[in-house]
């Protein structure tokens, strides 16, 4: 499989997924030994340990996530791919934006995937640079978030 389709695959299921709190489909792109670094510093092993994180992050979610996956910028195995996505925690907005680095092996399957992200309570919409990436039909929504102020606040999310 192409690295394109792969990442292209990979985006799609996660932001179809995470908004189902389905974790078999996103652990199901994953490779037996891939690795998912939620932060530098905290690696997931396996598809078990990718699992075990993802059963830990949506059971703290209240509501479903809304989610906005870019189209992933590809060079020969890698590829990266932003994302903007409104959680719920305790039915509060959570705003997550961020960059997911991919590595895939020959069958499309994660490799390595090291994320990178920052999170703000509330709703935030994307700057202009970024919806033109992630719009997908969301553009009422961000349209309505875009005037709400930004409240600046550290997670440790994903």
């Amino acid at each position: 499989m192409q690295a394109f389709e792969a990442a292209q695959r990979w985006a799609n299921t996660w932001a179809s997924a995470w908004p189902r709190k389905d974790v078999e489909a996103i652990v199901n792109l994953q490779a037996d030994e891939g690795e998912h670094w939620a932060s530098m510093f905290q690696p997931f092993h396996g598809r078990s340990g990718l699992r075990s994180y993802l059963v830990e992050c949506f059971a703290e979610e209240t509501k479903p996530a809304k989610t906005w996956f870019a189209d992933p910028v590809v060079e020969g195995g890698t590829a990266s791919v932003e994302y903007w996505v409104v959680i719920y925690i305790r039915d509060q907005p959570t705003t997550v934006s961020g960059c997911t680095v991919l590595a895939f092996d020959e069958f499309g399957l994660v490799k390595v995937a090291r994320d990178y992200s920052d999170a703000l309570e509330g709703h935030h919409a994307p700057d202009p640079s970024v919806r033109a990436l992630i719009g997908r039909g969301q553009h009422e929504y961000l349209q309505k978030v875009t005037q709400m102020p930004l409240k600046r606040h550290r997670l440790g999310i994903g």
